[in-house]
């Protein structure tokens, strides 16, 4: 799929936002890629916020739209592959939850460097779509924020996103927004709180929400 015709697909709201967050990560790689010469890997994260009956669609569309991996050359001749990793973190125990979180990008990574030797690629860039429900957002609030920086891979081959951005997601979506219209409530903390850990964020709705 072009990198140019991301943003000019038709879709839904939640797709055309899946578009334009995977095309700006694209752009970011490219300009990554550019100052790494030697063969280098980067792992980044995104959150997609919504409620749990729309997580297994998020998921599908992940998997519909972006399951062929994305090989492009750069100005300097380096050959990168990008792959979108959905990862669906809702309807698990507080125990699989933590696992997923300490084991999230290792088997991905091992799993690209195989494929990206037979197609001749220097460069593996990951993102990884972490789409959970308000709820486990609300309880683990804190854990989450906390995954761009576990994405780290003690390698000499490999970079995190963590030291250059901070430990910060690369985009926070929050879907049917207008259901964290109440300040007090614990799902509003936590997406603002995820939000404040996010470089863009972005709120959908399909309903008019009042002024605060």
């Amino acid at each position: 799929m072009p990198i140019a015709s991301l943003r000019n697909i038709p879709a839904s709201f939640g797709c055309q936002t899946l578009f334009v967050t995977v095309a700006d990560a694209v752009e970011s790689t490219e300009k990554w890629a550019k100052l790494k010469a030697k063969p280098s890997n980067l792992q980044m994260a995104s959150v997609v916020i919504c409620p749990a009956s729309l997580v297994s669609h998020w998921v599908f569309e992940c998997e519909k739209y972006f399951a062929s991996r994305l090989v492009y050359s750069t100005h300097s001749g380096s050959r990168v592959l990008f792959v979108v990793n959905p990862v669906r973190y809702h309807a698990l125990t507080k125990e699989k939850r933590r696992k997923l979180r300490c084991s999230l990008g290792h088997q991905v990574l091992e799993l690209e460097r195989q494929r990206a030797n037979k197609l001749g690629c220097t460069h593996i860039a990951i993102l990884h779509v972490v789409v959970t429900s308000y709820a486990i957002a609300a309880a683990d609030c804190q854990d989450l924020v906390h995954i761009p920086c576990m994405l780290k891979v003690k390698s000499d081959k490999t970079i995190s996103p963590a030291a250059s951005a901070q430990g910060t997601f690369h985009y926070c979506i929050v879907d049917e927004a207008h259901k964290i219209s109440n300040p007090a409530s614990r799902s509003t903390k936590a997406c603002k709180t995820v939000g404040m850990h996010s470089r863009h964020r972005i709120a959908l709705t399909g309903m008019l929400c009042k002024s605060r």
